[in-house]
């Protein structure tokens, strides 16, 4: 601690020694800007001075007369915070005591639990600030997961949440999700047999496979025979975006190919 309120003994003039040790002190104190753990009481308006918050971090405060604020850093590099709340109302408080999230600068945390729905910042001690996706839209369900660093960001009237890519697997097939609201699905339907006979061929009949997870809004999907160049498939995105339905027509009857399966559209 390099805080000095310099002397007070009621000596004038200081002798050569006190008034050696009051420069040192004062010298000492405007070196570390005042660091210590609470403000120093001799401080006046305008002053600077930086706050020892622990662990190694120390916080440069400006005192305007009535309370301290964070000198943000002007490289605008990401702003560290601590979680707390609830899934939906989540609490975040840094190092820095902000009364508010300056416009420009981005934040991160790990969130402990994954949103169900819409969602609230309230950012070191403030009120709760309703945040946004990348596109716009409240935060759905899932958007922000669980031991996952998010980040977000504010254009000075709405906070915006940054989302990882997110890729996982199952037995219904591969599914990535975006921040943008892009969603894409992929899987294999293992054997299909066109040995029913129609017209001048053979087909499926009609196969189903369900989706990795289900679209909300705008979809597409797809169906493809790879295992012979006389057999083709078809197929698109049903069931209320739950399930591909799809079918094989070869000229021939044929048993056991592999179809691959595509879609892709929104999720949120």
């Amino acid at each position: 601690m390099s805080q000095y309120t310099g002397n007070t003994t009621a000596v004038s003039p200081l002798s050569g020694v006190a008034a050696q040790a009051d420069i040192l002190g004062l010298v000492n104190h405007l070196m570390s800007q005042g660091e210590g753990g609470t403000r120093p009481a001799n401080i006046q308006t305008g002053g600077i001075w930086t706050k020892d918050v622990g662990s190694g971090v120390y916080v440069p405060k400006f005192w305007d007369g009535a309370s301290d604020r964070a000198l943000v850093p002007e490289d605008r590099s990401a702003i560290r915070f601590d979680v707390g709340g609830t899934a939906n109302a989540i609490t975040l408080t840094s190092a820095l005591d902000l009364a508010s999230f300056p416009e420009g600068y981005r934040g991160y945390f790990i969130p402990t639990a994954a949103n169900t729905g819409a969602t609230t910042f309230a950012i070191d001690g403030g009120s709760a600030t309703a945040v946004k996706t990348v596109t716009g839209a409240a935060l759905p369900s899932g958007y922000i997961r669980s031991g996952k660093l998010t980040e977000f960001w504010t254009d000075g009237t709405d906070i915006f949440v940054h989302r990882l890519p997110e890729y996982s697997t199952s037995a219904t097939g591969d599914l990535w999700r975006f921040e943008n609201n892009l969603q894409i699905c992929w899987a294999t339907y293992s054997s299909a047999d066109a040995n029913t006979s129609i017209g001048n061929g053979y087909w499926s009949g009609g196969l189903s496979k369900n989706l990795p997870a289900a679209f909300v809004g705008n979809h597409v999907g797809w169906a493809e025979n790879r295992s012979t160049a006389t057999a083709w498939a078809n197929g698109r995105v049903v069931n209320a975006s739950t399930q591909w339905g799809f079918g094989v027509h070869s000229w021939t009857s044929r048993t056991g190919d592999a179809i691959y399966l595509g879609a892709m559209g929104e999720w949120y």
